[in-house]
C-alpha cells in the first residue's frame, strides 16, 4: 500500500511540475510564430498572416484572437477572424511537426476541421457551414464585387508545396444562396481601367442545388462541376486547375457558358456589348484561362479586360 501511495505521489508531483512548465516556461511566443509560418506556407506564400493575441490552455490547445490574413503583394485584407480555437498538440511542435484541430466563426458562418504538417507535407480537412463570401474582403477591394452567400460542404486536401505533382484530395461545396449586391465592377488596369455598375442579382437559390465539385490527383485539380442554378444569372463551367508551387501561379483552363434570365436582362444594359456572342441556345460561351492571380476571361470571341 505504501508503495502504491509513493507511486501515486510521484505521478501527481510529475504532473504538477509538467503543468507548471507548460504555464511558465513553454515557448508560447514561438508557437504563435510557428503557427503563422505554417499557415503562410500552407497558403502558398501568397498571403500574410497576423495573429494579434494567443491564449494558451495547457494540454488542451490555444485560442487565437484577431487573426488577419492579407494578400502579401498588395496588403489588401483577405479575411479576418475575430476568434479561432485550436486544439493543438503542443509537444510535437518541439520536434518540428504540427497537429491541430480547429473551429472558427466567420461572420455568421462556421468553419471547423484539422490541419497537420511535417516533412514538406500538409493535410487539410475542412467542414463549412453557411460561409458568406462577403467576408472575403479582397473581392470588394480588388474587383468591386459585393457578395452574400451561404456555402456549406467539405474540403479534404493533401498538399506537397515542393512537389505539387503529389497533391491529391477533393472539394465539394453546395451553394445554398449566392447573391450579388449592388456593386461597381472594376476591370482593366492603368489607362485600360474601367468600371461597371452592377445591380443586385440572385445567382444561386436554396430550392435548386448549385454545386462546386472538384477532384485533385497528381497535382492537377479537375473541376467536374462549377455551376450556379435557379437565379437571375446561371453559370456552368468545368475543366482543369493546374497547381503550381505558388498558388498565385497556378493556372486555369475552364470552359462552359452562362445565361441571363430574361427578367434580369433589363437591369444589365452592358449585355448589349456582348449580344452578338450569344449562341443559338441563348447561352454565352465562356472560357477562363491563365494564372489564378490574373485570369483571362473570354466570352465567345470577346476578351474581358481584367
Amino acid at each position: 500500500m505504501k508503495l502504491f501511495l509513493r507511486l501515486a505521489l510521484y505521478g501527481v508531483t510529475f504532473f504538477f511540475f509538467f503543468l507548471l512548465f507548460l504555464l511558465t516556461l513553454f515557448p508560447y511566443d514561438s508557437i504563435k510564430g510557428r503557427i503563422t509560418r505554417e499557415l503562410e506556407n500552407g497558403l502558398g506564400g501568397a498571403y500574410q498572416v497576423t495573429i494579434n493575441k494567443i491564449r494558451p490552455f495547457p494540454l488542451l490547445g490555444v485560442v487565437l484572437k484577431n487573426v488577419q490574413i492579407k494578400e502579401a503583394r498588395s496588403q489588401n485584407d483577405f479575411i479576418k477572424l475575430d476568434k479561432a480555437s485550436l486544439s493543438l498538440r503542443l509537444l510535437p511542435l518541439l520536434w518540428g511537426s504540427v497537429q491541430t484541430r480547429f473551429d472558427a466563426k466567420i461572420g455568421k458562418g462556421e468553419l471547423e476541421g484539422s490541419f497537420a504538417s511535417g516533412r514538406n507535407r500538409y493535410h487539410v480537412s475542412l467542414s463549412l457551414d453557411g460561409i458568406n463570401l462577403g467576408e472575403l474582403k479582397s473581392l470588394a477591394t480588388r474587383y468591386g464585387l459585393n457578395l452574400s452567400s451561404q456555402i456549406s460542404g467539405q474540403v479534404d486536401l493533401e498538399l506537397f508545396p515542393a512537389e505539387p505533382i503529389r497533391n491529391q484530395g477533393s472539394v465539394h461545396l453546395v451553394l445554398k444562396e449566392l447573391r450579388l449586391l449592388e456593386s461597381e465592377l472594376k476591370v482593366g488596369e492603368g489607362e485600360m481601367a474601367m468600371s461597371f455598375n452592377l445591380p443586385p442579382l440572385q445567382m444561386a437559390v436554396n430550392t435548386v442545388p448549385s454545386v462546386i465539385d472538384m477532384r485533385m490527383d497528381k497535382g492537377n485539380m479537375e473541376v467536374k462541376s462549377f455551376e450556379f442554378k435557379g437565379g437571375d444569372l446561371e453559370l456552368n463551367l468545368s475543366g482543369k486547375l493546374y497547381i503550381a508551387q505558388s498558388l498565385s501561379n497556378s493556372r486555369l483552363n475552364l470552359k462552359g457558358s452562362f445565361g441571363v434570365n430574361p427578367a434580369a436582362s433589363s437591369r444589365l444594359p452592358f449585355l448589349v456589348l456582348i449580344e452578338k456572342e450569344k449562341g443559338s441556345d441563348g447561352q454565352f460561351p465562356l472560357t477562363v484561362t491563365g494564372r489564378v492571380e490574373k485570369p483571362s476571361i473570354q466570352i465567345g470571341s470577346l476578351r474581358v479586360p481584367l
